[in-house]
This record gives C-alpha cells, sequence and structure tokens, in this order.
C-alpha cells in the first residue's frame, strides 16, 4: 500500500508569504519612535541528489539526467523556513548637545526540512550506477535549526564642537539548535 508518487512530470514549487509592517511615531519634537516587523515564510520543493545517500561512491546523480537515475516524488523534499523580527527604536534629542537611541531586536529564524515520504529510503543500482530511488529522503528525518537572537543598545552622543564623544552599552543573547539525523533517523 505505498504510493512512492509520480515518477516523471512532478512540479516544484516555492510558495513564499511575506509580510513587513512599519509604524513611526513623533511622540513630541525631541523624540522618535520606529517599530518594524518582519515576517517570511517559504516552502521550497527540493529533489533529491546524489549526496542524499549513504554511499558516496555514486558515479552519476540520481535524477534524470542521461546516465542517471529517475527518483520518484516520494523521495524529494520540501525546505520550509520561517523568518520572524521585531525592531524598535527610540531616538530622543535630551538638550542641543546630546542626543541618545535606544534600539532592541529580535529574530527567529527557523528552516526545517520535510521529507514526501515516511517509507524506508531504497535506491535500486546496478553497481555505482542509480536506476531508481523512493522512500524517505536520507537527511530529511528531524532536520531542522531553530536560532534566536535578542539585541539591545543604548547610545548617548554629545557634541562637544570640534568633537563628538558617543558612548553606550549593549547587550546580546543568541540561541542555537540544529537537529540533524543522517541517514534516515531512528530504525
Amino acid at each position: 500500500n505505498y504510493d512512492a508518487g509520480a515518477y516523471e512530470g512532478y512540479d516544484f514549487v516555492t510558495d513564499n508569504i511575506k509580510f513587513v509592517t512599519r509604524l513611526d511615531w513623533n511622540i513630541t519634537n525631541n523624540h522618535r519612535f520606529t517599530a518594524r516587523y518582519n515576517y517570511s515564510n517559504t516552502d521550497d520543493d527540493d529533489q533529491i541528489n546524489s549526496n542524499s545517500g549513504p554511499n558516496p561512491r555514486f558515479s552519476n546523480s540520481r535524477r534524470g539526467t542521461k546516465t542517471g537515475g529517475l527518483p520518484f516524488n516520494g523521495a524529494n523534499f520540501q525546505n520550509n523556513t520561517k523568518v520572524t523580527s521585531f525592531v524598535g527604536e527610540l531616538n530622543s534629542t535630551l538638550s542641543n548637545k546630546i542626543s541618545n537611541q535606544l534600539i532592541g531586536s529580535y529574530t527567529h529564524v527557523e528552516p526545517k526540512r520535510v521529507p514526501n515520504s515516511t517509507a524506508s529510503f531504497v535506491d535500486i543500482m546496478n553497481g555505482s550506477n542509480v536506476y531508481t530511488s523512493f522512500g524517505t529522503d536520507l537527511f530529511s528525518y528531524d532536520n531542522r535549526i531553530d536560532d534566536r537572537a535578542l539585541n539591545f543598545a543604548n547610545n548617548t552622543t554629545i557634541n562637544l564642537g570640534r568633537h563628538v564623544v558617543t558612548a553606550g552599552i549593549s547587550y546580546d543573547r543568541m540561541s542555537f539548535e540544529n537537529a540533524f539525523s543522517d541517514f534516515g533517523g531512528p530504525s
């Protein structure tokens, strides 16, 4: 009861949703606030290749070249990437010689590889030539990244006539998680 998918004519589609918004607020003549929000979600169909298997001695690709194999659509996968970011910035003029910039940002990037199938991966070969492939791409099981960055900075600028002095502090916190199971994950 396994459906390997089409062996030819399957479409590769890239779906992308983007959203950007910005708010500019002149609080007073001396204080301006800007906020930005960006969102992007991409689902990109991708095709299995020679590097998607445990055997590096392949003399040809798994996909439709003259000597290449004929992979079924079920062996392909999607690269899905979601990016979300927020930025807030407050610019203040404290006097005719002193100004301040307070800025904060947060970015979250989540690339994820999603297989088209849940069946075991199979290569049908003759020596190092791949005739056909089907099943779950060997490097797509639980292949994902979770990347987060939080940044704050506060800078004060003082105009001293011939000299300008800027002093400030910043805080950065980054976290990164990479899940990767080669050759199909748990058995």
